[in-house]
């Protein structure tokens, strides 16, 4: 089974993403929409792009960061709207996405799930020999290593797992059960 996946880190500044096809990581970057434009602008450029990278890699799994329920402010909105116009772009692909709060992947990674985002570069570097500089690429390469061992753990087909990482899994998909219900 061919899988291709497409993790997203959303913001408007910067959103991350990171690309795994059969465990091998294809692309880590960001997309950076211009500043000086309008903030509808930008999320369309960010849209705009998360498509063709979609359509281009053929992608068949996709995983996005859930909202950060600790931040204030006017971001708290455009935050939704770039999440939901991203979703809304996605369904009209005929495709589906899984939300993974950031509790849930910071806690697959590091071990916590309110680690700092110095603590999960460290243990990025420490655990998978992957060094980044910017925590957007980290975000989504840690969601993107969730994403492929959550695919491989409910296919019975995954490696070695520890406790803490099996325990993700089940309170993932309990709260994904309690989600749909």
């Amino acid at each position: 089974m061919l899988v291709i996946i497409l993790a997203l880190d959303l913001s408007l500044n910067e959103t991350g993403y990171c690309i795994l096809e059969n465990c091998m990581v294809l692309d880590v970057d960001v997309i950076k929409p211009m500043k000086e434009k309008e903030q509808i602008d930008r999320m369309r450029d960010l849209r705009d792009s998360i498509e063709q990278l979609i359509l281009d890699r053929k992608i068949t799994h996709i995983f996005i960061e859930g909202y950060s329920f600790g931040s204030r402010g006017i971001w708290t909105f455009s935050a939704g709207e770039l999440g939901g116009a991203i979703k809304m772009m996605i369904l009209d692909l005929g495709l589906s996405y899984v939300i993974v709060a950031p509790t849930m992947w910071k806690k697959f990674v590091v071990g916590v799930g309110n680690a700092k985002k110095e603590q999960i570069l460290l243990q990025v570097y420490k655990r998978y020999g992957v060094e980044f500089k910017n925590n957007n690429m980290c975000d989504a390469y840690c969601i993107a290593q969730f994403a492929e061992k959550y695919i491989h753990y409910k296919l019975g087909t995954e490696q070695p797992l520890t406790t803490v990482q099996v325990e993700c899994f089940k309170k993932f998909d309990k709260a994904k059960e309690d989600e749909d219900n």
